[in-house]
């Protein structure tokens, strides 16, 4: 068939796991931005010849997102608040460096609960991707949103270690401000009843599953009851609050189901309690570049200077 992968009904995140078969069942990595032009005979014939000449870089939270040719000339994109980094694609396609560009994503909520990290855990799992694919040479790495905190503290962590920093840019990353956010409670068992009872079908749930062990097992079970009641997305949007909805991947698409809007409102909050609770312990020695999206605001921009040894330039 000569259907671009993109016309046939392909999207980003579908993007994202067709890549992770092709790199699980035939140790093959195809950029994303070669995937949404694809047609299935050329994937095919990209299976038969499978001349994979790159480094395989075996983790499905690293996403290739467009192939340069100096394996050490790389450009590292931090995910968004909803954890998935597919949204560079075009960012990508508009850059014409030959630079390999890599998405990061956030680790998968295996269980639908919320967890209870740090900023610090994070980036330094993301330093080690990082370091897995350069070893050597100045480090190149930007963030989104919550994505720019995360890209700060990995920058941090990787100078701390003296690696040196080429480029560092954040997009629309909200700076540390204690004041603003307050208190910040881990998820518990209790927090995480009060919330779900803003669900639907609460009262149902709890009548039928009473006690539960851990967060992981309450989450769980709420999401068997779900299935079990054929849990419809209609239902489950009237529940969506904030501006969550903006953030939720293909979420106004026909097929979205409603237990993938409680995965990413279970991502979303996880990653706002984690900014919350982040404070720099050290200052960025390397320039930081500041970019505004055009439809959002860059709130308290000015106390990243705070954290800078050079004022950021936007």
């Amino acid at each position: 068939m000569d259907v671009e992968f993109v016309h046939a009904g392909g999207d980003s995140l579908r993007a994202t796991i067709l890549s992770n078969v092709m790199l699980e069942q035939f140790r093959l990595q195809i950029p994303l931005t070669e995937i949404f032009t694809c047609t299935i005979r050329r994937m095919a014939e990209f299976i038969k010849e499978n001349r994979q000449k790159q480094q395989l870089i075996e983790d499905t939270n690293l996403i290739l997102l467009k192939r340069g040719d100096d394996p050490q000339n790389n450009l590292f994109l931090i995910h968004s608040g909803n954890g998935e980094a597919e949204a560079f694609s075009d960012i990508s396609d508009n850059i014409s460096a030959e630079v390999n560009i890599w998405g990061i994503r956030a680790d998968r909520l295996i269980d639908f609960s919320p967890k209870n990290q740090t900023l610090e855990e994070i980036a330094g799992n993301y330093a080690q991707k990082i370091i897995r694919i350069q070893r050597e040479g100045k480090v190149s790495l930007m963030g989104w949103c919550i994505g720019g905190s995360i890209a700060f503290e990995t920058a941090l962590q990787l100078e701390a270690s003296g690696r040196e920093v080429g480029f560092f840019g954040m997009i629309n990353s909200f700076a540390p401000d204690k004041k603003f956010w307050g208190e910040v409670p881990d998820f518990t068992i209790s927090s995480e009843k009060e919330e779900i009872t803003k669900y639907p079908r609460f009262d149902d749930f709890i009548k039928e599953y009473k006690n539960f062990q851990t967060i992981g097992e309450l989450w769980t079970k709420l999401i068997n009851f779900y299935k079990k009641i054929n849990l419809t997305t209609d239902q489950m949007k009237k529940c969506v609050y904030d501006d969550m909805n903006r953030a939720i991947p293909n979420y106004n698409a026909d097929n979205i189901t409603a237990l993938e809007i409680i995965y990413y409102i279970n991502v979303l909050r996880t990653f706002d309690n984690v900014r919350a609770l982040y404070v720099p312990k050290n200052k960025l020695k390397t320039q930081c570049y500041f970019f505004r999206a055009t439809n959002e605001q860059a709130a308290n921009l000015s106390l990243w200077n705070q954290y800078c040894e050079k004022k950021y330039m936007s």
